[in-house]
């Protein structure tokens, strides 16, 4: 007969180490040692958030082959995790090699949101700035390039379905551009990102840009993380003093745990945090203001 901690230190620790138990290798901090492809999927999804914290660098290289292994087999896969694989999930890493596969799965992407002319009379105001790249998890900001991939990926949609300058920048002197969409995505990409960014966004500077080109323009989708913080009243004061109103506008800010709605005005609405079906909403209406009740959606 052994004891309870004989048992243990000669028998369950052993087999542990032998059948690589995860949970072993994440209490000693041997993180580096963790063969993702080898882990359950509910492994994956329970310690998502501790691997992207101890072994990000590692953890985001898996998960993108794992998508690359996804396109190969002509899987589903959303335009943000698309682009993934060219501003690759690793600090200051971006693709220079073409990939024809992604580059056949977006041209079907964004050739079936222009043939539904989604965004044919939107502007996108693009967010590249440095906090782009981080999320927030587990109480702590990590390194991390979906925020800045989900507002590069809206701004392709948009841009390449109107002719006129339809980009903005993220700045208190916004400036409308025309990227040019007869080249690579992986080109596409690369000029988004150059995008100048500022800590700040003025509406009304925008406005005066749109009206430089006198076209109708639907809504005006703003893509940050960062809190909507627009005057209102010096907002209704340009109007009546202009005798104009500005377009709808619809600002979805990325950071945020916690999916909320808010109407900030009669033509300003605020989505904040990030899902699935938000994204799907825009790509089906280009806009927030059918989502009043977020129950509907999530």
């Amino acid at each position: 007969k052994i004891t309870r901690r004989q048992y243990r230190k000669e028998y369950i620790v052993p087999l542990r180490t032998y059948l690589k138990i995860p949970e072993g290798k994440m209490s000693k901090n041997e993180w580096d040692e963790l063969e993702y492809s080898n882990l359950p999927k509910n492994t994956i999804q329970k310690n998502r958030k501790a691997f992207l914290r101890h072994d990000s660098k590692r953890f985001q290289q898996w998960n993108l082959n794992k998508k690359n292994k996804k396109i190969v087999e002509n899987e589903d896969l959303a335009i943000y995790d698309l682009i993934s694989y060219y501003n690759i999930p690793i600090i200051n890493a971006v693709s220079n090699e073409i990939n024809y596969e992604i580059e056949r799965c977006l041209r079907k992407i964004t050739d079936s949101i222009q043939s539904e002319k989604t965004f044919d009379n939107f502007i996108c105001v693009v967010d590249t700035g440095g906090s782009m790249y981080s999320r927030f998890i587990e109480n702590k900001y990590i390194y991390d390039k979906f925020n800045i991939n989900v507002a590069i990926s809206l701004g392709i949609l948009v841009n390449n379905s109107s002719e006129f300058p339809s980009i903005s920048t993220f700045s208190p002197k916004p400036k409308l551009l025309n990227i040019p969409s007869n080249t690579s995505f992986l080109k596409i990409i690369q000029n988004f990102l150059r995008l100048e960014s500022e800590y700040t966004f003025d509406l009304i500077e925008l406005c005066k840009e749109i009206r430089k080109y006198k076209r109708k323009i639907d809504g005006i989708l703003v893509i940050t993380n960062q809190k909507a913080n627009y005057n209102i009243s010096k907002i209704s004061d340009w109007e009546k003093a202009n005798d104009i109103e500005h377009p709808c506008l619809y600002h979805w800010n990325l950071d945020n745990i916690d999916i909320k709605y808010t109407k900030i005005s009669s033509k300003i609405y605020e989505i904040s945090g990030f899902s699935k079906d938000i994204f799907q909403s825009i790509l089906k209406n280009g806009k927030f203001s059918n989502i009043t009740n977020l129950k509907e959606i999530l």
